[in-house]
């Protein structure tokens, strides 16, 4: 049997999904993120989230002029994912 964690970025208010008051993303997130993602075999993803994430992510890693956006974007883009919808 697998273990399942939650790895999500909420703001200390609480705000997970409004983008108007939701974080700025950093290279702290980033850094924090792929050391997270480096731990896990795959990622499961709603319906809603996975469009944009893939859009983003494998864009970013043909075209990011950022190392460590680079990273992430090889690691995410490499990782299995698993979508409910």
């Amino acid at each position: 049997m697998r273990k399942i964690s939650l790895y999500m970025n909420m703001s200390l208010d609480g705000i997970v999904s409004d983008p108007d008051k939701w974080m700025s993303f950093s290279d702290e997130i980033l850094e924090e993120s792929l050391a997270a993602y480096d731990q896990y075999d795959a990622s499961l993803m709603g319906s809603n989230t996975y469009p944009s994430m893939a859009d983003y992510w494998q864009n970013a890693e043909k075209s990011s002029h950022s190392a460590l956006e680079h990273s992430f974007a090889k690691k995410i883009n490499e990782i299995r994912k698993i979508v409910i919808s």
